[in-house]
């Protein structure tokens, strides 16, 4: 446990705690407006694609934040 409440520096707390946060935000996927298609919205949309929204989603949030951090951070998430 990193016990942020008893740290002496709130500058520090804050910069931690944000990281962690996007860091989760990034690992756990969930989906958002901008995950998945305009199509995904409407009744038909979530009928023919029920069982794809977690592709949709994890591609975005995963695939492609992984992709702009560099070769080396890529190959390890993709091995990993």
């Amino acid at each position: 446990m990193t016990n942020t409440g008893q740290w002496a520096d709130a500058e520090a707390v804050r910069a931690y705690r944000a990281a962690v946060s996007k860091e989760v935000d990034s690992v756990v996927v969930t989906r958002s407006v901008g995950d998945v298609p305009l199509l995904a919205n409407t009744p038909l949309g979530k009928t023919l694609l029920q069982f794809r929204i977690y592709n949709l989603a994890s591609h975005q949030r995963v695939l492609l934040r992984a992709m702009q951090e560099g070769r080396g951070h890529f190959t390890s998430m993709m091995v990993a």
